[in-house]
């Protein structure tokens, strides 16, 4: 049995459609000063909404880490350079907040390895079945339960932190906390999500292991470029965003579709094409964390 699933403030952009009713977004998740899980999520859009061309949602998904390469169709391609994360959209609405600057929760269900008991520190490969991907993707997560005033010390002067035994089973919630990128990567490609765990429930054992073929564990605040879409600095679209959208202010009436706003994804994309015409923008100036 496994699971992800995080519920998070997330900025989607550049929703383009790929396949009937599904959308394609570039999703930012806020993590820490200066660093953003970046993430391709697909939506499949029941009711035909209407989205901005870069907004603010409440946003519940599944995810796994992005793979090195898949191709949507015959003009895009997504690629483990441009985006951390892949999943599938279940539920969002637009909100308005100031401060976008909130961490995701992440709801996991996995086998602990890896596990180091005196430092509460352990690792989950959590499969997930992902629409993109035709299959599960898996979400190789760094857990580490931190110091707090809720785990009293035992009689014995152990800790009471909830640290999983090796190969047990386990539901977690937590926060992610940063990206861990592959050790000598120049590319900076993910290599594990950190959380910080807030609550286990153990499940039992588990036999056989998700064990990745590749990684470390070191832990690095990734720095590398990435599909930034938003500023959480500024609370600003980036300036790839901003110009796309001064581009499409240029176009001519004709272009746009009547009733809608300019901004509004109908407009960005060509329906009986499925496609966005091309690959999406990579970074500009904005690129580095």
């Amino acid at each position: 049995m496994s699971m992800t699933k995080v519920i998070s403030l997330t900025v989607l952009a550049n929703g383009r459609v790929i396949d009937g009713k599904s959308l394609l977004f570039d999703a930012n998740l806020y993590v820490s000063d200066g660093e953003q899980i970046v993430a391709a999520l697909q939506y499949f859009n029941q009711d035909n909404r209407k989205f901005p061309l870069v907004g603010k949602y409440e946003v519940v998904a599944t995810i796994a880490k992005m793979p090195p390469k898949i191709e949507i169709n015959d003009s895009l391609v997504l690629e483990d350079t441009e985006y951390d994360a892949i999943g599938d959209i279940i539920m969002l609405h637009s909100v308005e907040i100031d401060d976008p600057k909130q961490r995701p929760l992440i709801e996991i269900i996995g086998k602990a390895e890896n596990v180091l008991k005196k430092d509460a520190e352990f690792d989950v490969n959590a499969e997930q079945y992902i629409r993109l991907l035709g299959g599960k993707g898996i979400l190789p997560v760094h857990a580490l339960i931190p110091d707090s005033a809720k785990y009293k010390t035992k009689r014995d002067g152990s800790s009471s932190k909830p640290v999983p035994n090796q190969n047990s089973s386990l539901e977690l919630s937590g926060f992610i906390t940063r990206v861990i990128p592959r050790e000598g990567d120049p590319e900076e490609r993910v290599d594990r999500f950190c959380v910080a765990v807030e609550g286990v429930t153990f499940l039992g054992w588990s036999s056989g292991s998700n064990v990745l073929p590749e990684g470390s564990t070191q832990v690095r605040t990734q720095t590398g470029k990435r599909k930034k879409v938003f500023n959480f600095d500024t609370n600003q679209p980036s300036e790839i965003i901003q110009s796309c959208d001064d581009e499409s202010s240029k176009e001519s009436p004709n272009k746009r579709q009547k009733g809608s706003k300019d901004s509004e994804v109908t407009e960005q994309v060509d329906e009986s094409s499925g496609s966005n015409g091309g690959r999406p923008r990579r970074h500009g100036s904005g690129a580095k964390r």
